[in-house]
Formats: C-alpha cells, structure tokens, sequence
C-alpha cells in the first residue's frame, strides 16, 4: 500500500478508473519487501488467520465460499492491474502532471505489475516524478511561499511523502537538503497534530495520516529526524480509536480511517497484525462491508479490505475480502 493508504481516499483525482494507490495494492498479489505482512503460514499463523478471516474454505469455518476465487479471478485481476497502468501512464503524458497520489501509484506499480519491464519503467516514472516534485517545494522554501496556499501543514505533508517515496525507490534521503526542509517545516507546523494542535471531529483521517507519516520518518531516519512533537503516536492512537468507537453508522470518512489505523499499528504494513489487535477497527470493518459493497465505492471497499489484509485474510480465506476484490476488478474492467 501506498505512503497515502491509505490517503488517497477517494479515487485518484476522481477518475473513473482505479488507480488509488490502496485499489492497486489490493489488486496486486505482492508487496515489497519492506511492506509485506509475514506469512501466515508461519508458526501459529494459521489458527490467528482462522480466528480473524471468516467464511473461506481455509478459514476453520465451517462455511465455504459459493464461488470462491479461481485461475479466472487472478487473471482478470491482472488484466485490471494492467489496464490501470496504462491509463495512468497516458493520463500522467507529459510527466509535468505529477501529484503525491501519482508518485504512488508508479511506487506501487513498481511492486505490483506482473510484466519486470513495466516494474522498473514504473520506477523511474516515479522517481522523475518524485524528483521533480521534490525541486517544486524545495523552491517554494526558498522563496518564501512554502505553506502560503493551503498552509504549512499540507505542504510539509506532501515534502515528507515525496521523500519517504525517494528513499523507497532507493534514493538516500537521511542527509538530503529536502528533508531538512521537512524538519524546518515541522518545526514551524502549528497545525500539525502531533505538535498540539486538537483534533476536532471531521479531523480524525487527517490526524492518523499525518501520525502515520511522522512515525515512518522516524522509522526510517532516526528518533531525532523530526524533532519538536508535543504528542506521540501513542497518545494520538488512543483518542482517534475512541472516535472510532463512537461511529455506529457507516460513512466513508471512518472506512478511511479504519485503514490508516491499520497502517499505523502495522507498521504500514510490516507486521502483521493479530486476532484480538485493534479489535474496533475490525469490528467496524466486518459490521459495514456489505454498506461499503452496496454503495458501490471502490475506495470506501478497498479501504476496509486493506486493514482485513494486514490480519493475513485473503480472497481464498475471507469472503469479504473475496467481495472486494471482485467489486474493485469489476469497477477498473466497466471503466
């Protein structure tokens, strides 16, 4: 999944076609290595994948899939893969069209597609579109205009992803003059929750976005690599989890924050996560797929589908997860 898992909580840039950096990662079959949950066949793995997944012929269950996945489905999700790529590649022709959510994609595509040319093509396409972005907000630092528009906040959010997808493509970035201008930025982030600022209703995805961000700069570069956070990611955790616990009707904008809960109690995806771990993010998930299903919202769906995936569930154990794989194959092929 995507640095955005995800963020980008609508389809990107409202295209039609799928091509969410979340939507790929659920069509896709892998994940790099530095994002790939363990195998649940590992010691235990299978009775945790039991107790979490249900409904699968592999689930312990004593129900079993009516059609469950097939060579069929694995070949329409490739073609779906493939037919998004190609979208992609003539919507972001010149390669002057870049976003965040774009860099994503082609980060994500360098792991997912089937074809090794079209991996490492997606490669460099993300690491010129990365670089270039990486000159756009580097510039408006030193000019002054760096947070004029929308506010230091996004734009110290969009440097610190584009650097985190630098050093995913292999770039290193623990010395780099971009994120010294994250640093200088997130000192001066009032904004920032993870400075103090409160999160307030309608702020919880944007709060555990920016959580998640923080916590995988530090990850990656060191304790001290932002200095200046007033709360930490567990003092964070707690209160968007109680937010969570309070939504009994379903909406996309907690399907959204289901999925980055996920992402930072697995580490974006590093570890996989337990049956019994985060227990209100999975309920809510299981109490309102068929809602995400029947609104039709690939988004919403891949959402919910990505935090049952962290748990090891897959299309041949998890019937939910087998659903949205098929509504998110059927949405890319009707596109």
């Amino acid at each position: 999944m995507g640095m955005r898992v995800p963020t980008a909580v609508a389809l990107l840039l409202g295209l039609a076609a799928i091509s969410s950096a979340r939507a790929l990662r659920l069509l896709g079959r892998a994940a790099d290595d530095g994002q790939q949950a363990p195998s649940s066949s590992s010691s235990g793995g299978a009775a945790v994948v039991a107790a979490v997944c249900v409904n699968g012929p592999e689930s312990g269950s004593k129900h079993v899939f009516k059609h469950p996945w097939n060579a069929k489905d694995e070949q329409l999700r490739l073609d779906a893969l493939a037919s998004a790529y190609r979208f992609m590649e003539n919507f972001t022709h010149p390669e002057s069209r870049r976003s965040v959510d774009m860099i994503a994609f082609f980060v994500d595509a360098s792991d997912g597609v089937s074809e090794k040319a079209k991996r490492s093509e997606a490669a460099g396409r993300a690491r010129r579109m990365a670089s270039s972005l990486d000159r756009k907000l580097r510039g408006k630092w030193s000019n002054g205009t760096f947070g004029q528009i929308f506010g230091v906040r996004k734009d110290f959010l969009d440097s610190l992803d584009v650097v985190l997808y630098e050093e995913r493509l292999g770039l290193d970035m623990a010395k780099s003059p971009f994120l010294q201008v994250c640093q200088q930025a997130y000192r001066k982030c009032h904004q920032c929750f993870t400075r103090g600022q409160p999160v307030k209703p309608g702020d919880e995805t944007g709060a555990a976005l920016e959580a998640l961000l923080v916590d995988e700069a530090r990850f990656r570069f060191g304790a001290r690599a932002l200095l200046g956070a007033k709360l930490g990611i567990r003092e964070l955790f707690a209160p968007l989890v109680e937010r969570l616990l309070s939504a009994t009707d379903y909406d996309e904008h907690t399907a959204a924050l289901v999925a980055q809960l996920g992402a930072l109690a697995s580490g974006l995806g590093r570890y996989q996560l337990h049956a019994g771990e985060l227990k209100p993010a999975e309920d809510w998930a299981r109490a309102h797929f068929d809602e995400a299903l029947d609104s039709g919202d690939a988004d919403a769906v891949a959402n919910l589908a990505s935090l049952l995936k962290l748990y090891g569930c897959d299309e041949h154990r998890d019937m939910n997860v087998l659903q949205g794989a098929r509504l998110l194959i059927s949405k890319q092929k009707a596109s």
